[in-house]
């Protein structure tokens, strides 16, 4: 369990030096092979501090099974994927700028139009508000990850998620999303000018 330990803090770095996630937010987390259980970030503990004993380790019933501290409020919404997909081991939940920015702006579209996002993602699945960290907000997205083979998806006024087979492959899919948001935003400011 200490490699996925290690592998969620290399990655809770790398998107915390890339500012895609801030001190504060955003949650990552692994399923334990074998086990219905998972390793998640907790709540409340700066990225740029955070250790491996910082880590908390939840069982599918909601249980505290490995950790100290309190787990992340979307602590639900990770369970509630590896629930419905066993596929899915790794889930990244971040509040990426330039993707909250074109959902705020409802100008998502604009990063479909853009190669790269249409070769790593295919289409672009916007799941509609529900708190942050509610059973209501589980129950959406688990609902289009049912009927959908998507990856990446943008949680209107929240942020975005994205699932994958491992850690790496999911932090690697969040920055790109957030790479194709980038330089769908500057288009759009091209445009205003």
């Amino acid at each position: 369990m200490e490699d996925y330990k290690k592998a969620i803090l290399e990655s809770v770095r790398v998107l915390y030096d890339r500012g895609i996630t801030s001190s504060l937010s955003g949650n990552l987390s692994v399923r334990i092979p074998g086990r219905n259980a998972f390793v998640i970030t907790p709540s409340s503990v700066p990225r740029w501090k955070m250790t491996i004993d910082d880590l908390v380790t939840l069982d599918f019933e909601g249980r505290i099974v490995d950790g100290f501290r309190k787990p992340s409020s979307e602590w639900r919404m990770h369970r509630a994927i590896y629930q419905t997909d066993e596929k899915v081991k790794a889930v990244v939940h971040a509040h990426p700028r330039f993707t909250l920015a074109l959902s705020l702006a409802d100008k998502l579209d604009l990063m479909e139009e853009i190669a790269e996002f249409k070769i790593l993602f295919g289409k672009l699945v916007q799941v509609p508000y529900a708190k942050p960290g509610s059973e209501e907000l589980a129950n959406k997205i688990t609902e289009y990850l049912k009927n959908t083979d998507c990856k990446a998806f943008v949680l209107e006024r929240h942020g975005a998620l994205v699932v994958e087979s491992d850690i790496y492959k999911a932090t690697a899919l969040m920055e790109a999303l957030e790479e194709v948001a980038e330089i769908a935003y500057l288009y759009l400011l091209t445009l205003k000018c």
